[in-house]
C-alpha cells in the first residue's frame, strides 16, 4: 500500500504560497517606491527647466525694457522732435512780427 500524504503535501504548498505571495507583496512595495521617485525626479526635471525657462524671458523683458526705455527717451527729444517737424513736416521758425506776448495776470481775484 502506497502512503497518501496528500494532507502534509498541501500545507507545504499553503506554506510556500503565503511566503511567495509575501516576497512578491514586499517586491511591488519596493517598485511602487521606485516608480514614485522616478515620478518625482521627472517632475523636478521639469519644474526645473520651466524655471529655468521663465528666468530667460523674465531677463529677455528685461532688456527689451531697457532699450525701450532708452528708444522712449530719444523719441522725446525735443531736439529731435525739432529736426523731425522741420524736415518731415516743413515747419519753419516764426518771424519776430509774428510773435506776440501777452502777460498772464491773475484770474483768481483775491479776497477783500
Amino acid at each position: 500500500m502506497a502512503l497518501k500524504n496528500y494532507r502534509i503535501h498541501r500545507d507545504l504548498d499553503r506554506g510556500e504560497f503565503r511566503k511567495t505571495l509575501g516576497y512578491a507583496f514586499i517586491l511591488s512595495i519596493f517598485f511602487a517606491m521606485v516608480l514614485f521617485y522616478i515620478r518625482q525626479s521627472v517632475l523636478k526635471v521639469h519644474i526645473e527647466n520651466e524655471i529655468n525657462r521663465q528666468i530667460l524671458f523674465r531677463n529677455s523683458l528685461s532688456r527689451t525694457n531697457q532699450r525701450l526705455r532708452l528708444e522712449r527717451g530719444f523719441l522725446r527729444s525735443l531736439s529731435r522732435i525739432e529736426k523731425e517737424a522741420r524736415d518731415r513736416l516743413g515747419f519753419v521758425d516764426p518771424d519776430p512780427g509774428q510773435l506776440i506776448i501777452l502777460k498772464a495776470e491773475s484770474l483768481i481775484k483775491p479776497d477783500s
